[in-house]
């Protein structure tokens, strides 16, 4: 009886396993699908932001990486808001940002974040405009993804929050003193 049960669990694991290989291919595919779109769209001029499109790919790659440094800088100075700073005093630059965050009483944690929510806003409407493509045309995909996949700018939509935002704020609330150090911290 209890290799019976054994069995059944191996099998369970087994089926877990396989849905779980699938979940991450499908989820890398379409990651991928939407980063060669969000290329291919503004490298031939289907954004609605006009400019050379080298340029407008320069643009799109240093707003993901501001809204990266926006969005891991907000969880590591919160999560080291009480910590003394002396444990780290080898790491220039989380130290000095530390400093600096933490100085006048937390009013400057205050002051960074009203900073940080201005250019937050200015960073999604700018990736707004690079990643939305109303002229592009794709005949052989249905009308209602045609709407919801190209017209509302969802593959701009996923790939800002997962690399723009989700991914730093997760390496930042496991490793907050070694993104405080990051070079333009």
């Amino acid at each position: 009886m209890a290799s019976a049960m054994a069995s059944i669990d191996d099998e369970k694991i087994g089926f877990r396993e396989v849905l779980e290989y699938i979940k991450y291919t499908l989820s890398t595919v379409v990651t991928l699908g939407f980063f060669g779109l969000i290329l291919y769209a503004i490298s031939s001029g289907y954004a609605a932001l006009d400019g050379h499109p080298v340029l407008l790919l320069i643009i799109f790659f240093v707003v993901v990486v501001l809204l990266a440094y926006l969005e891991g800088l907000q969880v590591a100075i919160m999560a080291l808001i009480d910590v003394n700073r002396s444990s780290f005093r080898h790491l220039p630059r989380a130290y000095n940002n530390h400093r600096l965050a933490n100085a006048n009483h937390g009013l400057n944690v205050q002051r960074f974040m009203v900073g940080r929510q201005f250019f937050v806003v200015f960073v999604v409407f700018l990736g707004a405009q690079l990643t939305t493509y109303s002229e592009l045309k794709i005949d052989w995909l249905p009308n209602f993804l045609y709407v919801l996949i190209i017209q509302t700018g969802m593959p701009g939509v996923l790939f800002v929050l997962s690399f723009g935002q989700l991914m730093p704020q997760l390496v930042a609330s496991t490793h907050p003193v070694t993104f405080m150090n990051l070079r333009g911290s």
